[in-house]
C-alpha cells in the first residue's frame, strides 16, 4: 500500500498498525517522517506505547485476579473479527473456547499476527478515552462474538489489601456505580471531593474497602498519565464527600 494513501492526517488504524510493526518498510519511513505533521498521531502513539506497558505489568503481575470488563473483551472480540475479514484470515475450525496450538499458524503470524494486535490495542486505548456513558450501548447485541463474556450478578469487589496499580488497570471500562448511579448524584459526589467535571470516571466498581462497603471512581489523573483512585461511601453526593481514600497512580 502506497503510504501517500494514509495522510497525513493519519487515522487511528494506520496508526495501530504502524505501532505494532505490521507495514512495510516503506509505509513505515514515510509515516514516521511525516509524524510532526500531526500532533493529533503523536498523542495517538503515545497512548499505544502507555496501553502496552500497562498490558506489561498486568500480565506479569500474578495476584491480578479480575476477570476483563465486559465492555473491554466485546470490543476486543469485535475488533478482532473484523481484522481477520479485512486480512482473509480463515475463522477457527475448532469448537468455540478451544485453543488453537500456536505451532500452527506459524506460517501465517506475519503481518495477520500483527494486524490483529493492533486493533485489540486500538480497541483498549477506544475505551479507555471515552465516556462512560457509552460503555453500556450496545448496537450489536444480538451478533455473535469471539468469547463473548458470559453476565453475572454483579458483586463488591473486596479490597481489603488495598488499591494495587494492576487491579485498577484490570477496572478501566468497567461501570458499576451502585448509589452512585444517578449522573446528579455521581456529579455532586465528585464535586464534593473537589473534583473537576472535565475528569470523566473512566471506571467505577462497588467493592468493600476498609471494612466499608463503597464505590471505587477511577478517574483521570492531575499529570497524565496518571490515574486517581477515589473510594467513596455510598452516602456520596453534594455537600457529602463521604471520602474512604483517594490515592493518585502512576
Amino acid at each position: 500500500m502506497n503510504g501517500l494513501r494514509y495522510g497525513p492526517p493519519f487515522s487511528s488504524d494506520v496508526l495501530a498498525d504502524f505501532h505494532a510493526d505490521a507495514l512495510s518498510d516503506d509505509d513505515s519511513a514515510y509515516i514516521r517522517a511525516h509524524l510532526h505533521e500531526d500532533p493529533a498521531a503523536q498523542d495517538i502513539l503515545a497512548a499505544l506505547d502507555r496501553v502496552t506497558a500497562d498490558l506489561g505489568t498486568v500480565g506479569r503481575d500474578l495476584s491480578v485476579q479480575t476477570a476483563i470488563p465486559p465492555a473491554i473483551a466485546a470490543r476486543i472480540s469485535q475488533s478482532l473479527a473484523a481484522e481477520r475479514e479485512r486480512t482473509g484470515a480463515p475463522a477457527s475450525d475448532q469448537p468455540s473456547g478451544v485453543v488453537v496450538p500456536f505451532a500452527r499458524k506459524q506460517r501465517r503470524i506475519g503481518f495477520v499476527a500483527g494486524g490483529v494486535f493492533a486493533a485489540a490495542a486500538a480497541a483498549i486505548v477506544a475505551v479507555a478515552i471515552s465516556p462512560l456513558g457509552n460503555l453500556g450501548d450496545d448496537d450489536n447485541a444480538d451478533t455473535p462474538l469471539v468469547a463473548q463474556p458470559t453476565a453475572e450478578p454483579s458483586t463488591r469487589l473486596d479490597m481489603t489489601s488495598g488499591l494495587e496499580g494492576g487491579q485498577i488497570m484490570a477496572l478501566i471500562g468497567s461501570r458499576e456505580l451502585g448509589a452512585l448511579d444517578a449522573p446528579e448524584v455521581l456529579a455532586g459526589c465528585l464535586q464534593a471531593n473537589g473534583i473537576e467535571p472535565t475528569r470523566t470516571p473512566l471506571g467505577s466498581k462497588e467493592v468493600h474497602f476498609d471494612g466499608r462497603d463503597g464505590v471505587l471512581l477511577i478517574l483521570p489523573g492531575p499529570k497524565p498519565p496518571q490515574l486517581t483512585a477515589l473510594v467513596v461511601g455510598d452516602e456520596c453526593g453534594v455537600d457529602n464527600a463521604d471520602t474512604i481514600t483517594i490515592r493518585d497512580i502512576g
